[in-house]
């Protein structure tokens, strides 16, 4: 329509027409890209705060997790921290031997420290969603993103120390009765059938064995620093919850 009146006005040499229908044209497309430029931002902006809704749900969901994960820690620390310290008595007796035998099955594995990072991570790397953030707001979740990973290279590390070496090659352990168990680790149920690990000897020649004695030692050392690193990890996640309130 537009270009068949300009036609018309160009062969009447209309000029103030033709500019008129030419200004019509420029501020009609501009204000066509306009509008779809503040479509495209408030697309973005909706997208972002989607994100941030998702990383606070996350948030949430490990705060969860981490405060049943430091509860089950310092259980296991205990039975761990009784049996060793009842092996070392070296005083045989059924009730004694069972403290020792419930340490010998919890130092047998270490639960491990894990969150979810999905909502972080796309906060830290996707560039639409970097684009949208503040200078705090980055250097949040980047910071964030770094201790997270810190934290948890250090959870791994001290869940694999403890059974570098094996606890069940030891000669004066043996299997004990088979054993259905079921337990809830990182939100998901675990179920298990397998004989449990006891002692064969009496607890006063126990405690003269020194491949015991640092299997013991060796788990006790590392997992005492883990509620530690979980209290870490949930003051960091409470702080960012606290930091994206409105």
């Amino acid at each position: 329509m537009i270009l068949r009146r300009v036609i018309k006005h160009f062969r009447q040499q209309e000029w103030t027409a033709i500019f008129l229908d030419f200004l019509i044209v420029v501020v009609g497309v501009f204000v066509g890209l306009q509008v779809s430029n503040w479509n495209a931002a408030q697309a973005a902006r909706q997208d972002y705060k989607m994100a941030i809704e998702r990383y606070k749900a996350e948030i949430n969901a490990n705060l969860t997790d981490l405060r049943e994960m430091e509860k089950f820690s310092k259980q296991q620390l205990k039975l761990a921290q009784n049996g060793l310290d009842t092996l070392l008595l070296c005083e045989d007796s059924p009730e004694n031997r069972q403290i020792v035998n419930h340490g010998i099955d919890t130092i047998s594995g270490t639960p491990g420290t894990m969150i979810r990072t999905t909502a972080l991570f796309e906060l830290t790397e996707s560039p639409a969603m970097l684009a949208q953030q503040s200078k705090t707001e980055r250097q949040l979740f980047s910071d964030t993103r770094y201790q997270i990973e810190f934290l948890l290279s250090e959870g791994r590390f001290f869940e694999r120390l403890p059974l570098e070496e094996r606890m069940e090659n030891n000669p004066i352990l043996t299997l004990g009765a088979r054993e259905s168990r079921t337990e809830v680790i990182h939100s998901t149920t675990l179920s298990q059938n397998s004989h449990s690990i006891i002692l064969s000897v009496p607890l006063d020649v126990a405690c003269q064995d020194n491949m015991l004695v640092k299997s013991f030692q060796t788990w006790d050392m590392w997992q005492s620093v883990v509620p530690g690193l979980l209290a870490n990890l949930l003051n960091l996640l409470e702080n960012n919850l606290e930091a994206l309130a409105p």
